[in-house]
């Protein structure tokens, strides 16, 4: 399954190359959607294959939602590519690109699971978007100065 999905992404060029070169062209589009569609759709059965219990083990159970945004979505952006397609091939092509556009607060729902709070930090409330904040070099040099001083004390 993950030569499936590498040879999908190797298709990804060919279709944007499609629709750059014939951008009003109905099958153009349809084209670019089946391909754009084929990566998502294997990421999600990749994902769903990963996430099962023996590759996992017992330590998963807290992370089931997570698990399950994993899955649903790169299958729903896929589902969307699918009906792109489909409108580009039975109706006007502007309406398709504008379907596209569903994609963004499809992904902004099922992506609202990474606020929810973690299994090891409920304790203190600390949540998936606090514990991951961007690192400024000037938070990096403070964790840098922070290690240095703890290895040398620990050297005292």
């Amino acid at each position: 399954m993950n030569l499936l999905f590498l040879l999908a992404l190797c298709l990804v060029p060919f279709g944007s190359s499609t629709l750059a070169e014939h951008g009003s062209n109905r099958f153009a589009f349809a084209l670019y959607a089946g391909v754009m569609a084929l990566p998502d759709m294997l990421s999600a059965g990749l994902s769903a294959h990963g996430l099962r219990e023996p590759y996992l083990g017992h330590r998963s159970e807290p992370w089931s939602g997570l698990r399950w945004d994993m899955v649903l979505s790169p299958l729903l952006a896929g589902m969307l590519f699918v009906v792109a397609a489909a409108v580009a091939l039975g109706g006007p092509v502007r309406l398709a690109h504008w379907t596209l556009i569903l994609i963004i607060p499809a992904m902004a729902f099922f992506g609202s699971q990474a606020a929810s709070p973690l299994p090891d930090a409920r304790r203190d409330g600390r949540t998936r978007s606090k514990l991951r904040q961007p690192s400024t070099p000037a938070r990096q040099g403070r964790r840098r100065l922070a290690a240095f001083e703890r290895r040398a004390r620990a050297y005292q």
